[in-house]
């Protein structure tokens, strides 16, 4: 298991999991997940960030990925920031077709995990992953476990250090004391 470090971050009061932006270093990371030939193109036709936010993981996508936000005033931020993505103004969790995305990525909100992994397998072709963010014990628990219907395979990449996430001021935040890691999820064939 490979180990990402990340540099101490800086106190703030009152901001809540679901809000904080990914930083720089560890969008990145999740970036460096597509796959790419070569000549640095990519090998996953359709890329798709879910709820991008203001555009901190998709600046580092391939262009002609795609962008989903639901808030107009970050589509907006992260359209300008990432103008190389197609935005698309909608709930991740309702967006889409299924089967017709090579590769999910993002840094889902924590109070909706589930929903998130199980909506974004809806999504992936047979060959598909899914990388996003979330805490290390996310699968040690039985009921986030039992609540994804189909069989996957998992990798995890941990995050030495807690992640400084990016609040509204676009400035490192600290407060959790979770830890973070970035995992890969592919889907198994269905045991017909």
């Amino acid at each position: 298991m490979h180990q990402l470090s990340l540099i101490e971050p800086v106190i703030e009061q009152g901001w809540t999991p679901d809000a904080w932006q990914t930083p720089a270093a560890v969008a990145k990371v999740l970036a460096s997940h597509v796959n790419l030939t070569d000549h640095r193109r990519p090998i996953d036709d359709v890329i798709v960030e879910s709820g991008a936010g203001t555009g901190q993981i998709a600046r580092f996508l391939p262009e002609g990925s795609h962008a989903v936000e639901l808030k107009p005033h970050r589509l907006e931020q992260g359209r300008a920031r990432a103008p190389h993505c197609h935005w698309h103004q909608a709930d991740y969790l309702t967006w889409g077709e299924p089967d017709t995305v090579d590769l999910v990525i993002g840094n889902p909100p924590f109070s909706c995990i589930v929903e998130f992994i199980n909506h974004s397998f809806e999504l992936l072709q047979p060959r598909g992953r899914l990388v996003f963010l979330a805490p290390c014990d996310t699968f040690h628990k039985p009921t986030i476990l039992d609540a994804i219907p189909q069989p996957f395979h998992l990798a995890e990449q941990r995050i030495v250090g807690r992640v400084a996430y990016l609040g509204p001021d676009g400035k490192p935040q600290r407060g959790r004391q979770v830890y973070d890691s970035i995992f890969t999820l592919w889907l198994l064939p269905s045991p017909h």
